[in-house]
C-alpha cells in the first residue's frame, strides 16, 4: 500500500514518479507471510467483573477502559455477548438475561431464564444465542423472553464454568473444569456434546472471545492469555489488574 503525505498536484512528478515506480515494482516482489499468532495491537473487548464491564485491550501493554458504571450500583454478571447482526450487549446472571446499555452502564431485564445455574452466553454468527451452565448444559435462549431451550438430554458437557465462543468457522468452543487447569473443548451445537481440544494450563478461564483467527481468554484474576486452538495450551498476555466473569 502505497501512503501519499501530500496531494499529488503539490509535488513535483520528477521528485515522486521514482518513488511510485519503484514502491509498486518492491511490493510486486514482496515475499508471502504468514502473521504472527501473537496479540493484536489496538483491538479491545468487552469484558465483566467485580469492577463492572471494562474494554479489555487485547496486546502487551494496555491500556484497558472503564465503561459507565450504572446510577443504582453494579450488577456482576456471568457473562455477556455481542450479538453480531445488530451489535447489542447482552449479559446473563445465573438465572436472567438482560440487555446492557454500553454508554451508561444500565441494563435492561429481558426475562427469567428458568435455569439457576447459568455461567456462558455466545452468539453464533447467524445471530443466535446460547447459554452453558455449571451442570454441563448447553441451551438455546429467546433474546427477547429469555426463554432456553436445551439442546441433548441430560449432562453433555463438563460444567461449563467459564465462557462460550464462536470462531468465524461456526465452531464453537468452551473452557470447562478439570482440576487445577481448565480444559478447551468444542461442542456441537445440534447435540450439546463436547470434544476435548486441550488443557489450557490456566485455571478459572471465564472468558473466552475471539478477534478473527485468534481465541483469547481471560481468567478470573484478570490475566489475559492467547489460547492455541489446535492444543487448547493458553500463553499469558499480560496481567490486567481486572477482575473477569465473562467476555463478550
Amino acid at each position: 500500500m502505497l501512503y501519499l503525505l501530500k496531494p499529488p498536484s503539490t509535488l513535483s512528478t520528477s521528485r515522486w514518479l521514482p518513488f511510485l515506480l519503484l514502491t509498486l515494482v518492491g511490493c510486486g516482489s514482496l515475499p508471502h507471510t504468514t502473521p504472527n499468532p501473537g496479540p493484536v495491537p489496538f483491538v479491545r473487548a468487552a469484558a465483566t467483573g467485580q469492577q463492572g464491564v471494562s474494554m479489555v485491550a487485547l496486546d502487551a501493554t494496555g491500556p484497558d477502559l472503564s465503561l459507565p458504571l450504572p446510577p443504582d450500583g453494579i450488577t456482576v454478571f456471568a457473562d455477556i455477548a455481542r450479538n453480531p447482526k445488530n451489535g447489542a450487549m447482552y449479559a446473563i446472571t445465573n438465572s436472567s438475561l438482560h440487555v446492557l446499555n454500553m454508554q451508561t452502564g444500565r441494563d435492561t431485564l429481558q426475562g427469567l431464564l428458568k435455569v439457576a445455574d447459568m455461567t456462558a452466553l455466545a452468539f453464533d454468527l447467524g445471530g443466535h444465542l446460547y447459554a452453558g451452565s455449571r451442570s454441563g448444559r448447553l441451551y438455546q435462549v429467546d433474546q427477547g423472553t429469555g426463554k432456553t431451550t436445551q439442546i441433548g438430554t441430560g449432562q453433555t458437557t463438563p460444567a461449563i464454568a467459564g465462557d462460550l465462543a464462536f470462531s468465524h468457522d461456526g465452531t464453537l468452543y468452551a473452557s470447562v473444569l478439570a482440576g487445577t487447569s481448565d480444559q478447551l473443548v468444542t461442542i456441537n451445537v445440534s447435540t450439546g456434546e463436547a470434544t476435548p481440544v486441550g488443557l489450557i494450563g490456566f485455571g478459572q478461564v471465564y472468558g473466552l472471545t475471539f478477534r478473527g483467527e485468534m481465541l483469547y481468554g481471560m481468567t478470573e484474576a484478570g490475566a489475559l492469555i492467547w489460547i492455541d486452538r489446535e492444543t487448547g495450551r493458553g500463553t499469558l498476555v499480560r496481567r490486567t489488574g481486572l477482575t473477569a466473569t465473562g467476555m463478550e
